[in-house]
């Protein structure tokens, strides 16, 4: 709705207005009018309303008091609205009435005029009360109809329907609701249908509709205009153009198009016989034929239409066949299975697998159907869309799937019904029908990929299609690689201390997987020695060494004894992410102003330890490196920025343990690493994709030790530069 705007002057207004309009009234008095307090006592001018004639401080003076009204007349009807208020006049010592005018009205796009004049006189000899009414009067609002008129189809043969729809348009503003009329006409040769049905209504639409007679010869058309009174605020009518519909018979060949004519019966036996053969001359008929009640499920009856003859050669033609089964209750069997676990999974690791059934758009219980489960096991580098995207497959059967995928070579069928089952399934309602933990076999090759599929015979109601085959769930095998570190902690989430800057990743989390094997009983995955903080949440990863060896459950809460991260109800809290503390300047706090190493054959104080640290932008090692021992720091050498202009700040500081970009196979950086020293960076990205999982230990791909020498090291330089200064000695008392 369109908003509505009132602006009321000097008068208290309570006006209705319609849509679309903004009407502005204002009145005023003449004559020395005073607007004053009905409570008056006496005073000056203007301030208090006197009771009456000849109050004291206005002698001889006579008030009037005066209720005025202003009305607006609108003969469209789109426009209402009035006002009233009472004033007072002051006639001064004169005993004639007050004269009284009012301001015209304003309503946006209209005028009218004054009914009896914009100024009357009241009150009388003595004062005392009286009314004057206002009226004006609008002019009519302009406004136009417009009629049109649409006739389809264009061409019709005889025997066909013609719709004609009536619309009227409008612009301006009005109340007025047209009237529209049909205006029919005939061309061409008569016969057959005469001059189409007349039709009329009021409102903005309207449909005329009529069939044309069989005997209606060729080329004659039927037409159509509409009119449409009013036409405008003047009246007068509008009348649209004219649309026809042209009668047409295609060439003589006759092909059926009906599923009536020659009746026959299939399936079971029983309850409605063979329906009667039916013959006609029109170019269409209906057969309808009722279905005894004691008709068995799976009785199927067929029909085809025969022509004679096809063309002006004769000849005959019959259609193909259409049938109908008997059924009593529809359903629609949607077949599905789901896995538990995401890929990819490692040898060894346990899959829980879900079979169920859907019986949908159904009002009962499903037929008596059987169901079937199969696996099938596809070999590395194999694609497995075929037989996982795309509809449901009917029709269909366990080899097709194989054969989808390039045939036996490429993946083979393992435990075929293994489970299967023959029942019925509730309407609108999903049945897990059976469910199982299937353990990847150890031997299993990475790549490799195991899929599962459950099929239901007679899936709809209808006898065809024969079974339905849901989509196959597949699960890749593949490596999780994981990560130890002994003698330190696992810290993100920092920025280097003189960094003005925040890295992206404060916020970070520490994310890792880990593997549940049921021959072991054990769970295994990422550690630290001591302890991990994040200011995000840590999931998957030990800390205090919890999984080393394995853990006898997968609930984190029994290995995460010193994890602290800055969320509520995880583990240990901190108060917030500034307190994790910050990643030193090695390059200015640790080795500044230290020489170059002269190793010693024997070392035999701590002033002889040496340190190899490795400061850069960026770090990258090459995947044929095993072991590194040295401290890794990575970080723009400028704190806070940049050394080189215009170079990305989240690009610099990367500590890759890879070479190789891009996806990662167990054949790309595949040798563990082990580094010897603290490793510092604003990314660390682990891409060794090592190590293996025993019976009693998860062999990592990169191992993060932090030894005893690095410890002596940094010892001794913080004793070097630091010393106790004694600043005063009182001596005390014996005490006993």
């Amino acid at each position: 709705m369109n908003k509505l705007k009132l602006l009321i002057v000097a008068l208290g207004l309570t006006i209705a207005l319609s849509v679309g309009y903004s009407v502005f009234i204002d009145t005023t008095t003449a004559s020395a009018a005073v607007k004053c307090d009905p409570d008056f006592k006496g005073g000056a001018s203007g301030k208090n309303c006197p009771k009456g004639p000849n109050v004291p401080g206005y002698p001889g003076h006579t008030y009037h008091k005066i209720k005025v009204k202003v009305n607006i007349s609108d003969p469209s009807g789109l426009v209402s609205g009035g006002s009233s208020d009472t004033i007072y006049c002051d006639c001064g010592r004169e005993t004639a009435k007050c004269t009284v005018s009012a301001k015209k009205p304003s309503v946006s796009g209209r005028t009218g005029s004054w009914s009896g004049g914009s100024s009357k006189s009241a009150g009388g000899k003595n004062g005392g009360s009286s009314s004057v009414t206002f009226t004006y009067k609008l002019d009519p609002a302009k406004f136009d109809f417009n009629a049109k008129v649409d006739v389809s189809p264009s061409k019709v043969r005889p025997g066909e329907t013609v719709t004609v729809k009536h619309s009227v348009s409008k612009s301006g503003k009005t109340n007025d609701t047209p009237r529209w009329s049909a205006n029919p006409s005939r061309k061409g040769p008569s016969g057959g249908t005469g001059t189409p049905p007349d039709n009329s209504g009021s409102g903005t639409s309207g449909t005329t509709r009529f069939k044309v007679d069989e005997n209606t010869p060729e080329g004659a058309e039927f037409c159509y205009s509409t009119t449409v009174r009013p036409a405008d605020e003047k009246g007068g009518s509008d009348t649209s153009n004219t649309e026809c519909s042209e009668v047409y018979i295609p060439p003589f060949q006759l092909t059926p198009e009906t599923t009536t004519g020659n009746p026959s019966r299939e399936g079971a036996d029983g309850g409605t016989g063979l329906p009667a053969t039916r013959t006609g001359t029109a170019r269409t008929g209906t057969t309808v034929l009722d279905i005894d009640p004691n008709t068995p499920d799976g009785a199927t009856f067929c029909y085809t239409t025969s022509v004679t003859p096809v063309n002006k050669s004769g000849g005959e033609e019959t259609s193909e066949k259409a049938c109908a089964t008997v059924v009593s209750t529809p359903y629609n069997l949607i077949p599905s299975v789901t896995l538990d676990k995401k890929s990819p999974a490692e040898p060894g690791e346990p899959i829980d697998i879900s079979y169920s059934i859907e019986n949908r758009d159904s009002v009962d219980n499903s037929a008596t159907v059987n169901w079937q489960t199969y696996g099938v096991k596809v070999n590395p580098g194999v694609s497995v869309n075929p037989i996982a995207t795309g509809d449901l497959r009917t029709n269909s059967s366990a080899q097709s799937m194989v054969d989808a995928l390039g045939g036996d070579a490429n993946a083979e069928l393992f435990d075929v019904d293994k489970y299967k089952n023959t029942q019925t399934f509730s309407p609108n309602s999903t049945t897990k029908v059976a469910g199982e933990t299937f353990q990847v076999p150890n031997s299993t090759p990475i790549g490799t990929k195991y899929c599962f599929v459950v099929w239901v015979t007679n899936p709809t109601h209808n006898p065809q299609p024969n079974n339905r085959y849901s989509l196959a769930t597949c699960v890749n095998v593949g490596k999780k690689s994981r990560i130890n570190i002994y003698g330190g902690d696992m810290v993100v989430g920092r920025k280097f201390s003189n960094d003005s800057i925040a890295p992206p990743h404060l916020n970070s989390s520490i994310q890792t997987s880990l593997t549940s094997r049921t021959d072991f009983n054990k769970t295994f995955g990422s550690w630290t020695e001591y302890d991990a903080y994040a200011p995000g949440e840590i999931n998957g990863f030990a800390t205090a060494s919890g999984l080393q060896g394995g853990a006898l459950t997968a609930n984190q809460d029994t290995w995460s004894k010193l994890t602290f991260v800055n969320t509520a109800g995880k583990f240990g809290t901190f108060t917030g992410s500034s307190t994790i503390g910050t990643i030193p300047d090695t390059a200015r706090s640790v080795i500044k102003n230290l020489p170059i190493a002269r190793p010693s054959d024997e070392i035999t104080s701590l002033d002889l330890l040496s340190q190899m640290v490795i400061i850069a932008k960026n770090i990258t090692i090459n995947e044929s490196v095993t072991t590194i021992d040295s401290w890794l720091v990575a970080r723009q050498l400028a704190p806070g920025g940049s050394d080189d202009e215009d170079e990305d700040i989240n690009k610099v500081g990367v500590i890759k343990t890879c070479n190789v970009d891009g996806k990662l196979t167990i054949d790309v950086c595949n040798r563990p690493l082990t580094v010897n020293g603290p490793v510092m960076a604003n990314q660390l990205q682990l891409r060794r994709t090592g190590g293996e999982v025993t019976a009693s230990e998860a062999q990592p791909a990169e191992v993060f030790n932090l030894r005893a020498d690095t410890y002596l090291w940094i010892y001794n330089q913080n004793t070097e530069s630091s010393r106790a200064i004694t600043t005063y000695v009182r001596e005390l008392p014996v005490r006993f």
